[in-house]
């Protein structure tokens, strides 16, 4: 029984095929053609064989009408030159029609592959919290890669379905009773496929989960390796990961098991078929109703016909491995973003700065995360969010890019609630520089450019500026490249503070008029703070700035300081205001001095 689940998969996956017609069309016509020309060789080895025993009044008529003066000569060496070139025309036909489909397939494979990452980029960041990044990855690399294969299945099940439709046509054309002995190998071929179908979708399903475990596992053992090796764990971590391996292995291994008896089942029945098929064919030579020519033909004909239906076999398994590569990718690109542009948005042309958050309120799933928070922010203002961690200062910085949106109230930037801004202005009137800096493995120049408007006109002399700016050019003019270093992995070849220092110029190279710093200090010594905060205060001169800051010294300079405490403001004012309060300010400034 067929699986409606996997046939609405397969249906919308055929009509994202609807651009590719033409090729499909010229491989599909491609594979009829070839069939055709397979099927010819049989029909004329029979001919061949006949003519050899003696006389065809029919061939020996058409071959006299063709101007030759001896018919049996001339069959001897017409007949095999067409069982050549009908094997040469077969040969280019496949061919043709298999680079169309694998042209097909890779055009397939890129657009797929931009449009699921163009749709992981839309979605809002509580979504990739929640689903981490090991599994669209996994969806992304493996399935994509079964998707592509299965087009060369497809081209693999067409031809298929073009042999068996020309083949099963000659047999039944040239004896019906044969043909009958032979069909009946045909029903319990098709429930076998079934069957095994369904079998090989289940397997591959857990072939992808166990190899998505397994990816997950990894990626997070050798991104803690630190931790790992800091705890000793390397036994525990080795221990968890051959768990997934053996899974892997276990699950991978059955679906093998089941691929690799589809064949031999399908070609078993196909033998028995042919056995029959002969003992049959013999008895009616015997009986004169049929030459010996015609008996090889009928013989290669059904030979013929086992290759394409163990193909069918081969592809239906292929077809069930798609889907669930297919289910996979769906269920990712049918996620809705949250976090989506307002039908008219705003562009507007001179942007000043001024933030207003105006009783907001915001909850992950049902849990209250920040309440009823006002306050505003004059363009070039700083304003501080200190207090315990967990009171909800870092969420309050990404509601202002809306990596999230508010559950209550509202965030104005001059004036215009969030939710009108176009979102792609609306970010780039905003630079984040967080506690752990995000370096790529790319030039220097390329990490300064990195979100810059324009950023193929920026020169290099504006990157030296912005380097010397935050006091990193001279460390960037020992590398041997210079400003075309590559960097390592996350910027492995730069200290702490220079990266840092580096991620704080590609903000002051973007020249926000909104600036976010999340802890962008806490992480250094003393001596890296010293220097990062110089740099930023070049970077603040500017900006309206929206700053979350773990030690309380680095904010003492800042207009307005508000303290929250389990997702409200308890206090707010300066920091002469704060300490002349004496309230949960005062006693945190007092708790890291004395510390």
């Amino acid at each position: 029984m067929a699986n409606p689940k996997r046939q609405k998969v397969l249906r919308r996956f055929a009509k994202n095929l609807k651009r590719y017609w033409l090729m499909i069309s010229l491989g599909g016509l491609s594979s009829l053609l070839a069939s055709a020309a397979q099927g010819a060789m049989p029909w004329l080895t029979g001919l061949f064989i006949d003519r050899l025993a003696g006389p065809m009044p029919g061939l020996d008529d058409f071959l006299a009408d063709m101007g030759f003066s001896n018919p049996a000569a001339a069959a001897s060496w017409i007949l095999p030159v067409g069982i050549g070139l009908s094997l040469l025309i077969n040969a280019l036909l496949k061919f043709g029609g298999g680079f169309a489909m694998q042209l097909v397939g890779q055009r397939l494979t890129n657009d797929l592959r931009r449009s699921f990452y163009d749709h992981l980029l839309n979605i809002e960041v509580g979504w990739h919290a929640k689903v981490g990044s090991s599994e669209p990855l996994s969806r992304l690399v493996s399935d994509t890669n079964q998707v592509s294969a299965s087009v060369y299945s497809a081209r693999e099940l067409l031809t298929a379905a073009a042999s068996t439709l020309v083949l099963l046509g000659m047999i039944f054309i040239r004896h019906w009773q044969m043909a009958l002995v032979t069909v009946l190998i045909l029903p319990p071929l098709a429930l076998l496929l079934n069957l095994i179908g369904k079998q090989m979708r289940r397997y591959s399903h857990r072939v992808q989960r166990a190899e998505a475990s397994f990816l997950t596992r990894l990626r997070q053992g050798l991104a803690s390796m630190r931790v790992v090796r800091a705890f000793g764990a390397e036994e525990h971590e080795g221990r968890a990961l051959g768990e997934r391996i053996e899974t892997a292995r276990q699950t991978t291994l059955r679906r093998a098991w089941m691929n690799a008896i589809t064949a031999p089942l399908i070609q078993a029945l196909g033998v028995a078929g042919v056995i029959a098929v002969i003992a049959y064919g013999v008895t009616l030579v015997d009986d004169g109703t049929i030459s010996t020519g015609i008996l090889i033909e009928y013989i290669q004909l059904v030979a013929l016909l086992l290759r394409p239906l163990r193909v069918l076999g081969q592809a239906n398994n292929n077809l069930a491995k798609v889907a669930a590569s297919l289910e996979r990718l769906y269920e990712y690109i049918d996620h809705q973003p949250k976090i989506i542009e307002p039908g008219e948005p705003l562009l507007p042309a001179q942007i000043y700065g001024a933030v207003s958050y105006n009783d907001v309120s915001f909850a992950y799933a049902d849990a209250d995360v920040v309440s009823e928070i006002c306050f505003k922010i004059e363009p070039g203002e700083t304003v501080a969010l200190v207090g315990p961690s967990g009171s909800g200062k870092s969420t309050l910085i990404k509601l202002l890019p809306r990596l999230y949106d508010v559950s209550a109230g509202s965030i104005t930037v001059d004036s215009v609630d969030l939710r009108r801004w176009s979102l792609e202005k609306l970010r780039s009137t905003m630079s984040l520089v967080s506690q752990r800096a995000l370096i790529f493995s790319e030039t220097v120049a390329d990490n300064l450019r990195y979100g810059v408007a324009d950023a193929d006109i920026v020169d290099d002399e504006q990157l030296w500026a912005v380097l010397r700016a935050v006091k990193l050019e001279e460390r960037v003019r020992r590398f041997s490249a210079g400003l075309g270093e590559r960097l390592g992995p996350e910027g492995a070849n730069l200290s702490g503070g220079e990266r840092q220092r580096l991620s704080i110029a590609r903000a002051l190279l973007r020249k926000p008029q909104i600036l976010l710093l999340d802890e962008a200090t806490s992480a250094l010594d003393s001596e890296a703070e010293l220097a990062v905060q110089s740099a930023l205060d070049n970077l603040i001169a500017d900006c309206t700035t929206l700053v979350i800051a773990h030690r309380l010294s680095t904010v003492r300079h800042a207009d307005l300081i508000l303290v929250l405490d389990q997702g409200k403001i308890v206090e707010r004012g300066t920091h002469e205001e704060l300490l002349t309060h004496g309230g949960t300010y005062a006693r945190l400034l007092a708790s890291q001095q004395s510390a």
